[in-house]
Formats: C-alpha cells, sequence, structure tokens
C-alpha cells in the first residue's frame, strides 16, 4: 500500500520527490550508522578483522546497537575481507542504503 506522500510524488511524476539516499529520513538513516561504521572501523584496527555480529562491538567500542529510521534495524553482513551495512526506511516508496568501506554509501529503492 502506498503512503499519501509516495502518492503525491507519483501524480507529481516523482518532481521534487527526493531519491532514495536523500530526504530527512535517509539523513537519520545515515546519523544512526555513522557511530557503527566508527565502531566498526576501530574494532577492526584493534583486531584485524571485522566481527561476526555488531553484537561484538557492545560496550567496547559502542554503548548500544542503534536503530536506524522507523525502527527498522540497522543490518550487517560481514563479508570475506569486509563488510556490508544496511538501513531501510519508507518514504516515499520503500528505499534501502548500504555501505562498504570500499563503495561508501549506495542507495536504491521503489515506489
Amino acid at each position: 500500500m502506498l503512503r499519501v506522500g509516495a502518492l503525491l510524488c507519483l501524480g507529481l511524476l516523482l518532481a521534487g520527490c527526493p531519491k532514495p539516499g536523500e530526504g530527512d529520513r535517509a539523513a537519520l538513516g545515515f546519523q544512526a550508522c555513522q557511530p557503527v561504521i566508527d565502531a566498526l572501523a576501530h574494532y577492526q584496527a584493534d583486531t584485524g578483522a571485522y566481527p561476526a555480529s555488531l553484537d561484538a562491538l557492545v560496550p567496547a567500542h559502542l554503548p548500544a546497537i542503534p536503530r536506524a529510521v522507523n525502527d527498522h534495524p540497522i543490518e550487517y553482513q560481514r563479508t570475506a575481507a569486509s563488510y556490508r551495512l544496511r538501513f531501510s526506511y519508507e518514504g516515499p516508496g520503500m528505499n534501502r542504503c548500504d555501505f562498504s568501506p570500499e563503495t561508501k554509501w549506495v542507495c536504491s529503492g521503489y515506489y
């Protein structure tokens, strides 16, 4: 089901609607993720590897795992040599932003 904001954006042919990764909700997600990104960098510098889960960062590198936007969890996946961090948010449509140290932020979404 589309939200009112998404309907307005579709009605205006997307004119003036924030793209995935732009706008207030995206900014909240980036803000929530930055302490996690910093903690992952410190953890990797201390241990030489990234943790299996974000729980390993608490409490030495991070007081608690933050939530992203609209109470969606921040998702973490360790990869062979690095990691991927993701947050999702609604408005307009459904969006997600992925971070890795190699690519930085890449956001996508749909209505």
